[in-house]
């Protein structure tokens, strides 16, 4: 019986993987979403690598620039379709060391079509290739040296590993507590060797007390940091998984005895949210969010896990199919840009300034830069010479209300601040509006 059923199971994973496969590859992005996207595309076009390290601003992923820069000599289509194709293929490849850490075809299937998890490898960023060597670590946990090796290349991406290392140290306290010692040291070996590499190319404030570190945000909020990160966590975590399969993965995991590996998870993902802003909704957490749906492992009636299945499949594909077919509002930004006759002054939002960077003058809000008086003058200077000035959508409602990686994301206003700067300038000036 055992070996009539091997052949169909053979086939249905092939099937699965296939279809998982052509939904990466097909559906890439069609414009670069994310903040430090037109940088990476520029620096993965240098001849010189090292040009490149030396251009990346803080935080630097360095093996994330050296993989894709390299693979960047393919000649296929664009910079954009390159790093958008490799990433699918890091996607598909993250899936297969999935299967073969969690054996099971059905835990693999929810986990590739996570609406997020799906979108984040038809985009240009480095999360596809830190969550595939992170994974291989989990899979070679059998072998300590081979293990850290592959952590160590994970941390070379970003320094964001580490919000893993506690989860993956309590995972080897569970299931080979013996090895703990050894891990440790080798790990810690590895880790010193990538810090040297580090410290060739940035500094450790670059590395790790940037503006989004977990220290600095303490400091700024004060208590309310905690109450923000938990409010983060919530939000994040049924963003990520919905709320059907969030809830299900959440009574799975109070049925857990497994205290230990909970208890690890809940840190790392408290360290990984408490950066609100970073991409798509805290997308620092994507990794983390895949590991509470091992536990539906545990569902034994089928009927059940179909249409757990549809409605997650149903939810993705309504988020990702429809962003293969359209131009997030940057670019779309770009372009109008391009078209401009005449020398006008545009004042956009901190968001917007890598997308349009240009040869013509622009102002700049919600940045360290950002000084009103300046901007003022600067605005009376080219009216007085009848110079066209208009301003972005967002750059009116910045910071509260700005396209961040996947969709636009919403910051309470508060009663301190009714009014943002780009509002009293428009106001004030009866700024127009650029159109596109």
């Amino acid at each position: 019986m055992w070996q009539e059923q091997m052949p169909k199971l053979s086939k249905a994973v092939g099937v699965v993987f296939l279809v998982i496969l052509l939904s990466r590859i097909l559906l890439p992005s069609i414009s670069p979403a994310f903040f430090d996207s037109p940088e990476y595309l520029r620096l993965f076009e240098n001849a010189n690598f090292f040009d490149s390290l030396r251009q990346v601003h803080n935080p630097i992923h360095p093996l994330f620039l050296l993989v894709f820069w390299l693979f960047n000599k393919v000649p296929l289509g664009t910079t954009l379709l390159r790093a958008e194709f490799l990433n699918g293929i890091l996607g598909f490849l993250t899936m297969v060391v999935i299967y073969k850490i969690s054996r099971s075809l059905i835990v693999t299937v929810f986990i590739a079509f996570l609406p997020y998890f799906w979108l984040s490898q038809v985009n240009l960023l480095y999360e596809p290739l830190l969550i595939f060597l992170l994974g291989l670590s989990v899979y070679y946990l059998k072998n300590i040296r081979l293990a850290a090796l592959f952590f160590a290349l994970a941390f070379l991406v970003s320094t964001t590993a580490l919000i893993y290392l506690l989860p993956l140290l309590a995972w080897i306290w569970i299931k080979q507590p013996k090895k703990i010692p050894a891990a440790i040291l080798t790990l810690s070996v590895y880790l010193l060797a990538c810090g040297l590499i580090y410290s060739l190319i940035t500094s450790p404030a670059g590395l790790f007390l940037n503006a989004n570190s977990p220290l600095n945000k303490m400091m700024i909020k004060g208590w309310l940091f905690f109450p923000r990160v938990v409010r983060n966590m919530v939000v994040i975590y049924f963003n990520y998984l919905t709320i059907p399969l969030g809830l299900v993965c959440l009574w799975l995991g109070l049925r857990k005895k497994n205290l230990v590996l909970l208890l690890a998870w809940l840190v790392a993902f408290f360290l990984a949210n408490s950066i609100w802003h970073a991409g798509m909704f805290g997308r620092l957490s994507l990794g983390l969010t895949i590991l509470p749906v091992f536990l539906i492992s545990q569902i034994k009636n089928r009927f059940f896990l179909a249409g757990l299945f549809l409605l997650l499949l149903v939810q993705s594909i309504k988020l990702v199919v429809p962003y293969h077919f359209q131009e997030i509002p940057y670019w779309q930004e770009k372009k109008a840009v391009a078209n401009l006759a005449g020398d006008p002054l545009l004042i956009i939002s901190n968001y917007e300034e890598p997308y349009l960077q240009g040869k013509f003058n622009y102002l700049v809000l919600n940045s360290p830069q950002t000084d009103e008086i300046k901007i003022r003058a600067a605005i009376v200077e080219a009216k007085n010479h009848q110079r066209t000035v208009l301003i972005t959508p967002q750059a009116v409602t910045t910071p509260y209300f700005q396209y961040d990686g996947l969709s636009f994301h919403l910051l309470s206003q508060g009663q301190n601040h009714p009014e943002t700067l780009g509002q009293k300038l428009m106001a004030e000036f009866d700024l127009e509006t650029l159109m596109f």
